[in-house]
C-alpha cells in the first residue's frame, strides 16, 4: 500500500505511530490524542523542522497500534522506544544508571542494582553515580539493619554479620517479620527524605519501649535517633516544603544535560545529573517530557511538586500518570521569582557546567584515540591510516558451544551496532585455526556480496598460525592489499605477514594500548556469547529430550513438581493432575520413566 494511501486510512483514535525504513528499520516512536492528525501533520511541505523534515525523508512505511486512551499511549511510546531505541527519539544516555531496590520477600534486602525488572520490588532512582548510594546504604545498615546474604536459610547461629552488627539475625530467628519490615519502612523513609518525621516516629516508639521496661530496644532507638539527626543537622535548610523536585535541561548541539536537585522535610537531598541524547532541533518542553517519562518510571517516589524551567509537553497527561503513580495529586510549577527560582537556576546552573565537562572529556577521549590510530599507523608502517579496525576472536573452551566475535572500532571508539557473532559450524574439535579460517570466510563472503566497505585493518587474537589462516581466506576469496595483523597475547607480540620477526611495542605505547583494547572487546564479546549460550545448554530439561515434551510442557511439569527427580516418582493420575495435561501427555511421561521391563513385555505378547 502507498505511504499516502496508509496515512488517508489512519484512525481518528488515541494510539503509537512508528516510522520504518525501506529496510524496516524503525526510525521514530511516537503517541498520538489523534493518530490521523498527528501522523498528517509530519507530511506538511516546508516543515519548519530540519530533523522532521531529514525523518520524514527517509520513512518508508508506518505501523500503528491502537490504545484505549491518551494516557495508555504514552505509557505504551515509552516502552516501544526502551525496546527498540530509534535514531529519531531523544534518548537518555544508556549507562545503565543505578537504583536502589527493596526485594519483594519475607525478608527484603536493600541492595543497588543497575537492571529494573518486572518483580514486585521497590526501586528508588535512577541514580549517577554508586559510589554515594554505597556510602547510603553502608549508613542506612548501621541505623536500620537488613539482612545481608542472598539466600535466606534457617540457622541455628547467626553468622558473622550479625556478630559485627550487620545484620539482625533473621536466619536464627532473632528479629521477627514485623520489627524486620518496621526496620525497612524506616529505611525507605530515610531514603525518601522524610528525616525529621521518621526521628519523631523513632521517638515515640521509643518512650513507648521505655514505659514498657523495654530498655535494651530503648536504647537501640536512641542511638538511631542520635545518630539520625546529626545527619538531618548537616543539611542545608533552603525551603518550608515537604518535597520537591527542581529539574533545569541545558543543550549543546546533539546532547543535553538535565540536573535534578530534591528537596525532602525542606532540605536540599542531593543532585543527579543526566546526559540526554539525539535532541538535535527538539523543543525544550519535548525534552522535559522525554525526561520526565524517563526518570519517574520506575522510581518508587514521586514527590507532590516538580519545578521546571517551562511546562513539558502533554503537561496535563503526564500530571494526571504521575497522580496514578504516586497516588497523590502531583503539579507542575513554572517558578518566576523567590526561593524556588534561585534553586531552578542552581539546577540550570549545574546543568550547564555538566555539559560543559562532558563536552571536554569527549574531545579530550576523541583527542586520545586520534592520537593512537595515526601512532599505530607510523609503528606499524601502514600505507594507510587505520581508521576501521575490525577484530577477530575465537571462544573454544570445549568441543561443544564454539563461538566467535567480531567487534569494530571506528577512529579508536566502539562501533556496537557492527558487532558480530558466529556459531562455528563446520569444525569438529578444539582447532583455533580452522575456527579462525571458517569465521573470516564468512564475514568476507558477506561483505563482498552486499558490496560493502571492507575495514582499513584486520586484528586478529593470536600468533602467527591464526594470522596466516585468515590470510589464506583472504587470498582463497581475491581479497587484495587487505591489512592484517595479529596479537599474541604472552608477550604482545604484533606479527605481519609480510615480516618474518614480530614488532613488539613498549608497554605503554597509544598504539599498543588501542590493539590490546580492541583485542580485549572482541575476547569479552566471545565469552559473553558462550557463556549465553552454554547457560542455554545447561538450562535444557531431560524432559525435552522425550518425544512430544517440548520446552512448554516441561516447564508446566516443573512448575507443578519442582524437579525431574519428583516427576520421575509422580503416578500416572498425578501427572493428568497438572494443567495443560491430557491423559495423553500424562501417558508419554510416565512410560519414559516407567518402561516396561522385558519380562513384562513376554507376558503381555502372550497374552
Amino acid at each position: 500500500m502507498e505511504l499516502n494511501q496508509k496515512i488517508s486510512i489512519l484512525p481518528q483514535q488515541p494510539g503509537v505511530y512508528i516510522y520504518k525504513n525501506e529496510k524496516g528499520k524503525i526510525l521514530y516512536i511516537g503517541k498520538a490524542k489523534i493518530l490521523k492528525n498527528r501522523v498528517r501533520s509530519y507530511f506538511q511541505k516546508n516543515h519548519p523542522d530540519a530533523k522532521v523534515r531529514a525523518l520524514v525523508s527517509q520513512i518508508n512505511d508506518i505501523e500503528y497500534i491502537i490504545c484505549n486512551s491518551e494516557k495508555e499511549a504514552l505509557i505504551l511510546e515509552y516502552n516501544l522506544i526502551k525496546k527498540h531505541r530509534p535514531p529519531y527519539n531523544i534518548q537518555l544516555k544508556d549507562t545503565g544508571y543505578p537504583y536502589i531496590k527493596i526485594t519483594n520477600e519475607t525478608f527484603p534486602r536493600i541492595i543497588i542494582i543497575r537492571k529494573i525488572r518486572s518483580d514486585g520490588a521497590r526501586y528508588l532512582g535512577p541514580f549517577t553515580s554508586t559510589r554515594p548510594l554505597k556510602a547510603t546504604l553502608k549508613l542506612l545498615n548501621k541505623l536500620f539493619p537488613s539482612r545481608q546474604c542472598k539466600k535466606l536459610e534457617q540457622r541455628k547461629r547467626p553468622c558473622l554479620n550479625y556478630q559485627i552488627k550487620k545484620c539482625p539475625g533473621v536466619c536464627a530467628g532473632l528479629m521477627s517479620n514485623e520489627d524486620y519490615i518496621k526496620n525497612i519502612e524506616s529505611a525507605l523513609s530515610f531514603l525518601t527524605g522524610h528525616r525529621e518525621q521518621l526521628a519523631k516516629k523513632l521517638e515515640k516508639e521509643m518512650y513507648k519501649a521505655s514505659d514498657e521496661l523495654n530498655f535494651e530496644k530503648a536504647a537501640i532507638l536512641r542511638d538511631q535517633i542520635d545518630l539520625l539527626r546529626n545527619i538531618t543537622r548537616r543539611r542545608q535548610v533552603v525551603d518550608t516544603s515537604l518535597e520537591r523536585d527542581y529539574i533545569a535541561i541545558t543543550r549543546d548541539g546533539d546532547d543535553a544535560c538535565a540536573v535534578v536537585i530534591q528537596l525532602r522535610d525542606g532540605k536540599i537531598l542531593g543532585k543527579e545529573s543526566f546526559i540526554l541524547e539525539q535532541t538535535q532541533t527538539s523543543i525544550l518542553s519535548k525534552i522535559l517530557k522525554t525526561f520526565l517519562q524517563e526518570y519517574y518510571m520506575h522510581t518508587d517516589f514521586i514527590p507532590v511538586s516538580i519545578d521546571l524551567q517551562e511546562l513539558p509537553e502533554d503537561a496535563n497527561l503526564l500530571e494526571e500518570w504521575l497522580r496514578e503513580r504516586r497516588g497523590k495529586k502531583i503539579t507542575f510549577h513554572y517558578p518566576q521569582k523567590g526561593e524556588r527560582l534561585k534553586l531552578l537556576q542552581m539546577a540550570l546552573n549545574n546543568a550547564q557546567l555538566k555539559l560543559e565537562e562532558e563536552k571536554i572529556a569527549k574531545e579530550e577521549a576523541e583527542a586520545r584515540t586520534t592520537k593512537a590510530v595515526k601512532e599505530l599507523q607510523e609503528e606499524l608502517k601502514l600505507p594507510i591510516l587505520p581508521r576501521r579496525i575490525i577484530a577477530f576472536d575465537i571462544s573454544n573452551l570445549s568441543d561443544t558451544n564454539k563461538v566467535a566475535s567480531l567487534v569494530t572500532f571506528v577512529n579508536g571508539i566502539p562501533r556496537k551496532k557492527d558487532y558480530r557473532r558466529f556459531r562455528i559450524k563446520t569444525v569438529i574439535g578444539q582447532d583455533d585455526f580452522a575456527c579462525m579460517a571458517e569465521v573470516v570466510t564468512r564475514h568476507f563472503t558477506r561483505l563482498l556480496e552486499k558490496n560493502m566497505k571492507l575495514p582499513d585493518l584486520i586484528l586478529i587474537d593470536g600468533g602467527k598460525g591464526q594470522l596466516h589462516s585468515a590470510k589464506i581466506v583472504l587470498d582463497r576469496l581475491n581479497i587484495k592489499n587487505q591489512m592484517i595483523i595479529g596479537l599474541a597475547k604472552r608477550l604482545e607480540e604484533i606479527y605481519l605477514i609480510d615480516k618474518k620477526e614480530p614488532i613488539i611495542l613498549k608497554r605503554n605505547s597509544k598504539a599498543l594500548l588501542l590493539l590490546q583494547k580492541i583485542r580485549d572487546e572482541a575476547h569479552r564479546f566471545a565469552i559473553a556469547y558462550h557463556r549465553k549460550l552454554r547457560k542455554k545448554t545447561l538450562l535444557k530439561s531431560e524432559l525435552e529430550d522425550i518425544t512430544g515434551i517440548g520446552r512448554t510442557r516441561s516447564l508446566l511439569l516443573l512448575k507443578a513438581f519442582g524437579s525431574v527427580a519428583k516427576i520421575k516418582e509422580a503416578t500416572f493420575e498425578e501427572l493428568t493432575q497438572v494443567k495443560g495435561f491430557s491423559e495423553k501427555y500424562a501417558h508419554i511421561v510416565y512410560d519414559y520413566f516407567h518402561p516396561p521391563d522385558s519380562l513384562t513385555c513376554i507376558l503381555e505378547l502372550q497374552e
